[in-house]
């Protein structure tokens, strides 16, 4: 019997010993929203581990989004890796909602940005976004993301959106320039979706 046949009765064996001592199996579901977007690449979270985030590349820099619910509000986050010999300039820090109900709302973007060995900093929307390249590739040098590591200057900005939950909604965000070119990215489009996973992959 090969490797991956043994992994897979082991899953199994596992599986009916869950259902003989709990009487379930060992899995549990998330409920997230699902991006979706022309040129939108779908990135998987690392918690929960659900596909839901989308990434923009953009002239070297990656521009990522997501939401989530935070105390009855719609939390965004827009994100950049900027590498260096780049800059990003936001022309704006509103971020637009809007529902097919015809309900809308707008948020104000706030920032931080990482410094290193693992503190930040606070900045406004208006702030440069200056890109900056780790020359050292090891783990423990490179910024942690939702979805991963990089090793360019990463700026994470996040806005709060009252607006009533919907399976579905269309998030606007705001247009930026790199290195003095204009850039926009499409209206990004979010459907509630859910998905299983073993409890012992979840470490959230």
């Amino acid at each position: 019997m090969n490797r991956g046949c043994l992994l897979r009765a082991r899953v199994t064996l596992l599986s009916l010993i869950a259902v003989t001592t709990l009487g379930c199996l060992p899995f549990v579901t998330t409920t997230y929203y699902r991006p979706e977007a022309p040129e939108g690449r779908i990135a998987r979270a690392h918690c929960p581990p659900a596909p839901s985030l989308l990434l923009f590349d953009r002239d070297g820099v990656v521009i990522g989004t997501g939401v989530s619910w935070w105390e009855e509000q719609m939390a965004i986050t827009m994100t950049f890796e900027v590498p260096e010999g780049r800059t990003v300039n936001l022309l704006g820090g509103q971020v637009g909602v809007h529902s097919p109900g015809g309900v809308a709302a707008s948020g104000e973007l706030t920032g931080h940005m990482w410094v290193g060995m693992g503190a930040t900093t606070d900045f406004p929307p208006d702030f440069p976004l200056v890109g900056k390249t780790q020359r050292w590739r090891v783990r423990p040098f490179q910024q942690i993301t939702p979805y991963g590591t990089t090793k360019h200057a990463y700026f994470w900005l996040g806005a709060r959106v009252g607006i009533p939950e919907s399976e579905r909604f269309t998030v606007v965000l705001p247009a930026f320039m790199i290195n003095g070119v204009e850039s926009k990215l499409p209206e990004i489009e979010f459907r509630l979706d859910t998905e299983f996973h073993w409890i012992y992959s979840l470490n959230c």
